[in-house]
């Protein structure tokens, strides 16, 4: 009899949510213990223990700051640690700032208590301005500004509401902010906040975004809706209307008497907020929206920002199926915008990364998936394509810089294999890819604002992150820090191997498995498998070990064998193989996924009849469906799965 054990998702921290969460566990070929030694076993108390240890500590890098090559980083002292700034050339340190009068600034205004100043002035991490001579911080729903060059602390806001999504204008004169949802400004010198917006009230949004834009368009986590131009005179902004969109009611089960709270969720086939982008002048107050009466009213505005020279602002615009996207000029005098270009797909049409701009308006470069992969073009400033800049069977995953006196723009790609990322340069006026990092592995890349320096995290299946600084040419400088190997080493973890099963019509797949330090290939074992199987969501990746990867060695130590395949369209193989799930999701990868099987049993040391499967969002959707609908699994671990496509939010 089959079972299937549904974790309801309110323990979405155990085990992550989406892709973004589960970048996977880690592969390799040869499945040789790591380490021979096995003085600590795993459990599930380890598991616990190590899973925060797993990242590179940011006392050693946090960021880069200022317009050349300098970055910030904690340097500990006698009884306590305070925030330096490193000059990547020399290694030559100085003190960020003087946190004793910063301290005093802030204890000496009005309803700050001494014990809240202290920690502010101690902190690492904080919003800062353009040029760095200011830091901004939002407490006890209040905004404060610190003046570093002159040692001045103003309170910006003294109220009971709350204010949100607080930013700096690009000069560190003013700070926007959203309350009672609607914009305001307010110089950081002090002085009384300016409304710029009057309509905002619960259904209708000015400057902040609502749930489902926030957690499916901008990022989840991400309620900005406010966008300064560069030469912080205007504020581009979305206005959301949400009186069309039904209400939830969630219950908050933990108190002891439950609290109900309601949410505005469009589930599929309701109405979305009604976007609007407007712009205003700051000094001024007069504002106004765009023209976009050309568009459907269900319209989504996907990203915003401004040309460089503050001239225009540029959006991405999409209907609401998400077949087509339009980027957009738009002049704030007039309200009327203009297409650059109109990118369309067969199946979604992801918004696209970038404008990227070259100095002197000379054009900007984007990505888009137009060709089934998502890769570099560059244009002219009017929208016209001067040529694509990368092309192939693989994916540039992020821009890092564009060069422009060079001519050069910096990308991390999965170009040398699938399953890691490198740092390539290419030139603007055509031309190969060149690679800069070559190590087999992920390279996870932060280039310094002057473009002369890189600090790359390395992480492999075979090796914890190390974080090194690197001139531009891939030189090492020096190593900056790293994961404490020795937490892992006496833990007796295995390599796992790489795989690359083919789906019955020829499809290569991406597969890794986990074996016993003491396999023996004349045994049965039973298996489990992990999936996310989403679209565009691999999780076979030569990484180190994440939560999940943590787990599974776990289940290993026991005597489990651990299969990992991403199915074609979760294998992060371009939109051409994502796109094979598109309005039907289910059958196909479950077919993949039993080709998989098929692969693996053929071996001979699965024991057939103990297989098992677990998943989390996306992944426990495809768990339940396994599982009623394929008769090669025992049991499955559905985590916070969606069982009902109607019942998911609309944008989705």
């Amino acid at each position: 009899m089959k079972r299937i054990l549904c974790v309801c998702s309110f323990v979405a921290s155990i085990a992550g949510c989406r892709s973004a969460d589960l970048p996977g566990p880690e592969t390799r070929a040869n499945p040789q213990p790591i380490v021979e030694a096995r003085a600590s076993r795993l459990t599930l108390d380890k598991v616990f223990e190590l899973a925060p240890k797993l990242r590179v500590p940011a006392t050693s890098f946090g960021g880069w700051i200022g317009e050349g090559h300098e970055y910030l980083a904690t340097e500990d002292q006698a009884e306590s640690s305070r925030l330096v700034v490193v000059d990547a050339a020399s290694a030559q340190a100085r003190p960020f700032c003087d946190e004793a009068r910063m301290e005093a600034a802030l204890a000496g205004l009005p309803g700050v208590k001494p014990e809240l100043a202290k920690s502010l002035a101690q902190r690492k991490t904080f919003d800062r301005s353009k040029d760095n001579t200011r830091a901004l911080f939002n407490e006890e729903h209040d905004l404060f500004v610190y003046h570093f060059d002159s040692g001045v602390a103003v309170r910006l806001t003294s109220d009971s509401a709350k204010e949100q999504g607080e930013v700096f204008s690009p000069d560190g004169k003013w700070v926007s902010f959203v309350r009672d949802s609607n914009l305001y400004t307010v110089s950081t010198d002090g002085g009384a906040a300016r409304q710029l917006t009057s309509d905002g009230d619960k259904t209708h949004l000015f400057g902040r975004l609502d749930w489902v834009y926030q957690e499916e368009v901008y990022g989840r986590g991400n309620f900005q809706a406010n966008w300064w131009s560069p030469d912080s005179q205007r504020i581009a902004f979305l206005a959301l209307d949400e009186t069309e969109v039904p209400e939830y009611t969630i219950a908050d089960t933990r108190e002891i008497h439950p609290k109900l709270e309601v949410w505005r969720y469009p589930k599929a086939g309701d109405p979305n907020p009604k976007a609007r982008l407007g712009v205003v002048d700051v000094a001024s107050g007069a504002s106004r929206f765009f023209d976009l009466s050309e568009y459907p009213a269900d319209l989504l505005i996907v990203r915003v920002g401004w040309s460089p020279d503050s001239r225009e602002v540029i959006a991405q615009l999409q209907d609401r199926v998400q077949t087509w996207l339009d980027l957009v000029a738009g002049d704030p005098a007039s309200g009327k915008l203009r297409r650059l270009y109109r990118d369309t797909s067969p199946a979604w049409t992801m918004p696209s990364e970038g404008p990227f701009w070259i100095e002197g308006n000379d054009g900007f470069v984007i990505s888009s998936e137009r060709d089934g992969y998502k890769h570099l073009y560059l244009y002219q400033r009017d929208g016209t394509l001067v040529r694509q800049l990368t092309r192939g069977a693989f994916e540039v995953d992020a821009v890092q810089r564009i060069d422009s006196p060079a001519r050069r723009a910096y990308f991390s790609s999965d170009r040398s294999d699938v399953k890691g990322s490198q740092l390539f340069q290419v030139s603007l006026d055509g031309g190969e890819p060149v690679a800069i990092t070559r190590k087999a592995g992920t390279h996870t890349i932060a280039m310094s604002n002057d473009g002369a320096y890189f600090v790359d995290t390395f992480a492999s299946h075979a090796s914890v992150p190390v974080q090194a600084l690197f001139d531009i040419d891939g030189r090492l400088v020096r190593r900056l820090g790293a994961v404490d190997d020795a937490l892992f080493a006496p833990l007796g973890l295995v390599a796992p191997e790489f795989h690359q099963p083919k789906t019955r019509d020829g499809f290569p797949m991406e597969a890794m498995l986990y074996k016993p330090a003491d396999f023996d290939p004349a045994k049965k074992y039973p298996l489990l498998c992990f999936t996310y199987s989403g679209p565009h969501a691999p999780q076979v990746l030569d990484t180190f070990l994440n939560f999940n990867g943590l787990y599974h060695q776990m289940l290993v130590q026991q005597g489990y064998l651990v299969w990992v395949c991403d199915n074609r369209s979760a294998s992060g193989k371009g939109l051409v193989s994502a796109a094979s799930s598109y309005k039907k999701f289910g059958p196909g990868e479950l077919a993949d996924l039993e080709d998989g099987l098929d692969y693996l049993c053929a071996k001979g040391f699965v024991d057939t009849s103990r297989i098992g499967l677990w998943g989390w969002s996306y992944g426990g959707y495809m768990t339940a469906f396994a599982l009623t609908h394929s008769k090669r699994f025992k049991l499955g671990i559905a985590g916070a799965p969606v069982t009902d496509w109607r019942l998911y939010d609309s944008i989705y």
